[in-house]
């Protein structure tokens, strides 16, 4: 697929993303691990991110970030599949990271509120 076209979601893509994210907000030895990663810091600040991305629709954010950057390795789905391979934890840390920064800005810049940096 080349770099210019949008990812094209439907709902089962959509409702894919919420499960898998719900799923990695859910696994605490996973967060552990990211907090072990990226740190304390950057763990608190993707909290608060969260909690400002779950109150709006986050199948629609995901499809908004994966698409305004390019990004189909920020999908949950996609972050939660390299999440249960040892090998591949440490970059699904980053992504989720990532993910919920981009997803936290662009939920700021649909309701007027300012994602934790």
């Amino acid at each position: 697929m080349p770099d210019d076209e949008d990812v094209v979601f439907d709902d089962a893509m959509r409702e894919s993303d919420v499960s898998a994210l719900s799923k990695l907000m859910a696994d605490m030895s996973f967060q552990e691990r990211c907090s072990k990663t990226c740190g304390a810091e950057k763990m608190d600040q993707f909290r608060a991110n969260h909690r400002k991305v779950e109150s709006g629709d986050v199948g629609r954010v995901v499809e908004a970030v994966v698409n305004l950057y390019g990004a189909p390795h920020l999908r949950p789905s996609t972050i939660l599949e390299k999440a249960a391979d040892e090998n591949a934890a440490t970059g699904a840390c980053w992504s989720l990271v990532t993910f919920m920064q981009y997803a936290a800005a662009r939920s700021a810049a649909e309701g007027g509120v300012a994602p934790a940096s």
